[in-house]
């Protein structure tokens, strides 16, 4: 446990220390995608290291739940990093419009709802509906056609689930983990038979699979730190956040290793 503890501590001041490089400044595609990972790493790392010493079947259950929400992300950024392979080292322009496009969905995800919710309100007037959807919109307007009337999203900006599954193998954590853990925790989040049969399984199983998911993490902040550093502009301090989780991650290997 105090291993996992530590693993935690680091997720959780290495996110919290990196959003403020983005703070304060015009945040694009591809850093506004990262500084949102940051955020949520941040405050499901800061509950992991509330709760996980008081584990118990009931706070293991909300911790499973979390869990899910941060193997989403990192589904997610599997696409991103199936983009980067294309990269040979001669079209890194191209690859980085790709990047920059893919964010845009992953960040406008969810907006229709709110412009839907928006024309469909009694109490606003049709200037005040275009003000406030013109508001949920200008960040991101590329993706919108925008007319008179409510605000559209265009074709090719839909976040498409069976896209997000298309990705490359990751040389260093392998996916079926991600979406063995993702697929575990989905029946804690989404009532079915498995909600309550999933609570039968021992203790020390269930923890290690928690434990993974923290490992899971270390994983997952340095390749979105990456992203950043890699793509987007004036990121370069990132690097000794990488450099950290890099260390650490290696220093796991070997202490497996040496276990075996």
């Amino acid at each position: 446990m105090e291993k996992i503890e530590q693993y935690l501590k680091l997720i959780f001041k290495t996110s919290l220390n990196a959003q403020r490089h983005f703070v304060n400044k015009t945040q694009f595609e591809i850093d506004r995608l990262v500084f949102c990972g940051l955020e949520k790493v941040t405050k499901i790392s800061s509950s992991f290291l509330k709760l996980y010493p008081l584990l118990d079947d009931s706070i293991e259950f909300s911790l499973g739940i979390l869990s899910r929400s941060i193997l989403m992300d990192m589904i997610l950024l599997m696409h991103v990093k199936k983009i980067c392979t294309e990269y040979d080292g001669n079209n890194f322009e191209i690859v980085k419009e790709k990047i920059k496009e893919y964010c845009l969905k992953v960040l406008n995800d969810g907006t229709k709802y709110f412009l839907d919710e928006i024309d469909s309100s009694e109490n606003l007037s049709a200037i005040q509906k275009k003000e406030y959807s013109a508001k949920f919109i200008s960040k991101f307007s590329k993706a919108f056609n925008q007319g008179n009337g409510k605000p559209l999203l265009k074709k090719g900006y839909y976040l498409k689930t069976s896209e997000i599954y298309n990705i490359s193998k990751d040389s260093h954590v392998s996916n079926e983990a991600i979406y063995n853990l993702y697929n575990y925790y989905s029946k804690y989040d989404h009532l079915s038979h498995w909600t309550s049969i999933s609570g039968k399984i021992d203790f020390k199983d269930r923890k290690g699979k928690l434990d993974l998911s923290i490992n899971l993490m270390l994983f997952y902040l340095r390749d979105l730190l990456s992203i950043a550093l890699d793509f987007a502009d004036n990121f370069q301090m990132l690097s000794s956040y990488i450099d950290d989780l890099q260390n650490e991650l290696e220093k796991n290997h070997k202490d497996e290793q040496a276990d075996r």
